[in-house]
């Protein structure tokens, strides 16, 4: 919708590769500092893979040390669709 002139989006860091090759510019929000609260959301029947449970435990411990999320968590999401499929 941005990209064909019906408004604007706010969308995590991560959405910059989406829009490279799109006719949209991406601009960081840096004032005021914009605070997110994550959930988890999974099957109510299965217990996650364990390569699933490394991932959450990376990204709570991540967010809490007040980093931006960067390449380390690409890295880490490329290796739960690998092993996993998630985000597929």
């Amino acid at each position: 919708m941005v990209e064909a002139g019906e408004g604007v989006a706010v969308i995590p860091s991560y959405g910059q590769l989406a829009c490279r090759d799109r006719k949209v510019v991406m601009s960081r929000l840096i004032n005021p500092v914009v605070n997110l609260d994550f959930s988890q959301i999974r099957h109510a029947g299965r217990k996650l893979p364990p390569v699933a449970e490394e991932f959450t435990s990376f990204l709570q411990s991540y967010i809490a040390t007040g980093r931006t999320l960067g390449s380390p968590l690409a890295r880490m999401r490329a290796k739960v669709i690998q092993e996993v499929g998630f985000g597929k």
